[in-house]
């Protein structure tokens, strides 16, 4: 009897597998932003890389926080997720740009999605857009994983989100984050030479 379930858990798993690599395909597709640059399939679970054409926060240079992109982020799907839910922040790790900021960002990269159910779809990268385009975010102090990117964005909220436009939108940039000759410059305020190779400051004030 247990080696019946295990074959039908198999065939189960089989399928889903399919699945998630037809949903990521059709997600790209349809996304003007976002491209699947990395698959991996190791038997028990599935890996792949996500490219979003978005800027995202970087931690502070020289005193200022800033914004760079594409971000990278990493996807993992265990047979496991199937049955049991994921932890929060073990389905996506955010890869690039270096040094990211999120109030839901753990040390080691992790993202925190909230609460992802058992046997989630891919539809799961329309949040994590949200995520680092900070359209979606959790500042409460003691849920957050990143205290000082938690206590930058609630006190410069104003500045957020980075991008209003969803996952298969054209990117809508706010005006202060707009590409201007291929970097993300805002024209309210002047950019140094360094801020032009690293990103774009954020209102050029201390984090």
């Amino acid at each position: 009897m247990q080696f019946q379930q295990s074959l039908v858990g198999s065939k189960v798993w089989q399928l889903k597998k399919s699945s998630i690599r037809r949903d990521l395909e059709a997600l790209a597709g349809r996304s003007p932003v976002l491209e699947i640059v990395d698959y991996l399939d190791s038997g028990p679970e599935v890996r792949a890389v996500a490219c979003f054409q978005v800027p995202t926060l970087v931690q502070p240079v020289n005193g200022q926080v800033w914004v760079a992109g594409p971000v990278l982020v990493g996807l993992r799907y265990h047979e496991n997720f199937l049955s049991s839910p994921p932890i929060a922040w073990e389905v996506a790790t955010l890869l690039g740009p270096p040094e990211a900021m999120h109030p839901n960002l753990s040390q080691a990269g992790g993202l925190c999605l909230g609460a992802p159910v058992a046997g989630f779809s891919m539809e799961i990268l329309h949040l994590i857009f949200a995520a680092i385009s900070l359209q979606s975010y959790n500042c409460i102090e003691w849920q957050s994983l990143d205290l000082e990117a938690s206590a930058f964005v609630r006190s410069h909220a104003h500045f957020f989100p980075i991008v209003s436009t969803g996952l298969f939108e054209e990117p809508d940039l706010e005006p202060r984050y707009r590409r201007h000759k291929g970097d993300f410059s805002p024209f309210a305020f002047p950019l140094s030479p360094r801020s032009a190779r690293r990103g774009t400051p954020v209102g050029g004030v201390p984090a």
